[in-house]
C-alpha cells in the first residue's frame, strides 16, 4: 500500500492535506454531485478550501494567486493531458468535477444532458455491490475508469475497456492521480474486441448505456440503451462465456421495461441462460410509471431538451416530448420502467428474479437502484 501512495500524483497528497478528502467523504454517496456539494459552501469553510472547491468541484475559473502553490504545481500533469487550461493567470478544469469515493480521487464530467465522460448514480450503485476480487477484473464501458480503479485499489489486476478515446485518456489521469498505473490497464475498443482470445477474468463488470429509449428519439450515446435499455448488456451477456473463468462472476445493472408486472426481457434472458449455460440473478429494486406526467418520462424529456435546446427556451417542449415518449413506450408494449441488478455465473441454465418492489405499491416507490421503504413495512 505504501508503494501505491508514493506513486500517486503529488496533487492527490496536496488535496488530502488541505482537508478536501474529509469534506467530500462526509457527504453520503448518492449526494456526491456538484449540486449536493453546494450546501458545503454555505458552511464554515476556509477561503483557501472554498477556492479549491470552486476549481475542482464546480468547474469555475480561479486565479492562481488564490490557490496554494502546491495545487497549481500539481495541476501540471492534468494540464498536459488536456484537462486543465490556464488563461491570464486563471485556472479552469475543462468541464470536469473532482470527487472521492472509497479512498479514490477521480475526475469526471460535470453533469449535463450530453455528457460523455460519465460517472453517475448508477455507477456509484454498482460500486456498492462489487464482488471482492484479488484476481483479474475486466471493466467494460469503463468511462473515466472509476469502477475499475476501485477494484484496483482493492487489490485486483484490472483491464478497463472504453470506446471513447477522450474518456480513456481521462481514466489514465485518474489512474495516475491515485498511483494505480501498475494495476490498471486502459484499452481502447468496443467491449470484448479489446480482449485477447486467451484472456480470462475472475470478475467482469459493466456500467453500460442503460436508458430505454423508444425508436425515433435521439439521446446521448453514453446513456442510450436502445428500446429495451439493454442493447449493450445483451452483447456483454452473449459473449461472456469467452472471457469468464470457471468460478468467475459478472455484474451489471440497468433499467428496462415491464408489462403487467413481468419483465419484457425475461424470455430472452432465459434463452441466453440456456444457450450459454449461465446462472443469472436479477434483483429488481425500483419501478416507475411511464405516463407523461410521471418523473421518468419528464426526466428523459428534460435530458433530450437540455442536449438540443436552451433549457429555458426548451421548457415549453417538455409536456409534448414526455407525451411522445409515453406513446413510444406504449407502442413497444410497456407500462412500467424497472431498475435492476444482474449477477451472472457459469452454470444453470437458470434465471432467478428477486423483486423487492411491491407492484401494488408502485406509486409510493421512488425507484432507482436502492429500495425505498414503503408505508406498512415492519
Amino acid at each position: 500500500m505504501s508503494t501505491l501512495v508514493r506513486a500517486r500524483l503529488p496533487l492527490a497528497d496536496t488535496l488530502d492535506d488541505l482537508g478536501l478528502a474529509e469534506l467530500l467523504e462526509s457527504i453520503p454517496g448518492p449526494y456526491r454531485t456538484p449540486r449536493g456539494y453546494r450546501a458545503v459552501l454555505s458552511g464554515h469553510v476556509t477561503p483557501v478550501l472554498r477556492n479549491v472547491l470552486r476549481l475542482f468541484v464546480f468547474g469555475q475559473q480561479v486565479a492562481e494567486k488564490d490557490l496554494p502553490a502546491k495545487v497549481v504545481d500539481g495541476l501540471e500533469a492534468v494540464a498536459r493531458a488536456g484537462f486543465c487550461v490556464a488563461t491570464e493567470g486563471r485556472l479552469r478544469l475543462t468541464g470536469l468535477t473532482l470527487t472521492r469515493t472509497d479512498g479514490l480521487w477521480y475526475l469526471a464530467e460535470l453533469p449535463s444532458p450530453g455528457q460523455t465522460l460519465y460517472f453517475g448514480p448508477d455507477s456509484s450503485a454498482l460500486i456498492n455491490r462489487l464482488t471482492f476480487c484479488r484476481g483479474r477484473a475486466l471493466d467494460l464501458c469503463s468511462g473515466p475508469g472509476v469502477i475499475g480503479l476501485i477494484l484496483a485499489l482493492r487489490g485486483a489486476d484490472v483491464t478497463g475497456v472504453e470506446i471513447n478515446p477522450v474518456s480513456l485518456q481521462l481514466s489514465k489521469v485518474n489512474a495516475s492521480l491515485n498511483g494505480l498505473n501498475d494495476t490498471y490497464e486502459p484499452r481502447l475498443g468496443d467491449l470484448y474486441a479489446a480482449v485477447g482470445h486467451e484472456e480470462r477474468f475472475d470478475l467482469v463488470v459493466a456500467n453500460p448505456p442503460l436508458v430505454p429509449i423508444p425508436h425515433g428519439f435521439d439521446f446521448a450515446f453514453v446513456g442510450d440503451g436502445g428500446d429495451d435499455g439493454m442493447r449493450v448488456t445483451w452483447r456483454m451477456l452473449e459473449s461472456l462465456d469467452h472471457v469468464l473463468t470457471d468460478d468467475g462472476v459478472a455484474q451489471t445493472l440497468g433499467a428496462t421495461l415491464s408489462a403487467a408486472g413481468r419483465l419484457m426481457c425475461l424470455d430472452r434472458l432465459e434463452a441466453v441462460a440456456a444457450q450459454y449455460r449461465l446462472d443469472i440473478q436479477v434483483t429488481i429494486t425500483g419501478r416507475s410509471g411511464l405516463r407523461p406526467e410521471e418523473p421518468w418520462c419528464r426526466a428523459v424529456a428534460s435530458d433530450i431538451i437540455g442536449a438540443t435546446h436552451d433549457r429555458a427556451g426548451g421548457s415549453a417542449l417538455m409536456g409534448d416530448l414526455a407525451q411522445k415518449l409515453h406513446t413510444g413506450y406504449v407502442r413497444d408494449g410497456a407500462d412500467q420502467l424497472v431498475f435492476y441488478y444482474l449477477r451472472v455465473r457459469r452454470g444453470g441454465p437458470r434465471v432467478v428474479v428477486h423483486d423487492l418492489v411491491s407492484f401494488s405499491s408502485l406509486q409510493s416507490v421512488a425507484g432507482g437502484w436502492y429500495v425505498t421503504p414503503m408505508a406498512g413495512w415492519d
